[in-house]
């Protein structure tokens, strides 16, 4: 199914390019050379091939399955990226620890041995339309849950009255919820509208971007977070 709506197409492309960009410069352009960046970094482009692979599925008839594997493969590095973007930020790291490494280079060997094994260009594309998509989802998912624990005292925090969240902290809170929206999006698109997934990103990232206006919280957001949380 495709849609032929321009504004719809361009508000989404746009979030999408933006999404891109944004990646790219944390990755590879940033004058802090931060552990938090790089996964943001990795965070922002595995969303942005997922978003952009869903974009293209709905505005291109009849679409290169190719490069709908290419975004289902990063819909599955979605949740790590998360989480270690978090972790990484809630515990002030500085060097990006073995363990991490490897368990970052397990996922991507998984995924990557799966679409080489079982290509959706093949005759495998209900496979991966109905099993592997909902694996995808689930680990998505469980690397969500392992985020919300990560952040669990700054969640506290935020429903504590007594107690007022810094800058930083509500950035990584803005962040994880973003993520959980995006991710409820498409679970509900899984079962019923496609769509809402795109859009969804596109508004999370506007609204993060409209947070990041403010020349003090850009000041801020990007600096480590107070040592109490680090383990």
């Amino acid at each position: 199914m495709t849609f032929q709506n321009p504004v719809l197409f361009f508000f989404c492309a746009l979030g999408v390019f933006n999404g891109f960009l944004v990646s790219l410069y944390f990755l590879f352009f940033s004058r802090q050379k931060r552990v938090q960046n790089f996964f943001f970094g990795l965070l922002m482009l595995m969303l942005s091939l997922r978003i952009g692979k869903s974009l293209y599925a709905l505005f291109v008839e009849p679409p290169n399955l190719l490069y709908i594997q290419i975004g289902l493969s990063a819909c599955f590095l979605i949740g790590v990226s998360l989480y270690f973007y978090l972790k990484s930020s809630v515990e002030n790291t500085k060097k990006v620890p073995v363990s991490w490494k490897v368990h970052y280079a397990v996922l991507v060997i998984l995924i990557l041995g799966i679409g080489i094994v079982k290509p959706l260009a093949t005759d495998e594309k209900e496979f991966w339309d109905n099993y592997l998509a909902l694996f995808i989802y689930i680990v998505w998912g469980i690397y969500l849950l392992l985020s919300g624990f990560v952040l669990r005292d700054i969640i506290k925090k935020l429903f504590d009255r007594k107690a007022q969240c810094t800058t930083q902290e509500l950035w990584l809170i803005g962040v994880y919820t973003g993520n959980g929206l995006i991710f409820t999006a498409y679970v509900i698109g899984y079962f019923l509208l496609y769509l809402v997934g795109t859009l969804t990103f596109s508004f999370v990232f506007y609204a993060l971007l409209f947070f990041l206006l403010s020349k003090k919280n850009r000041d801020t957001v990007f600096r480590d977070i107070p040592q109490k949380y680090a383990s």
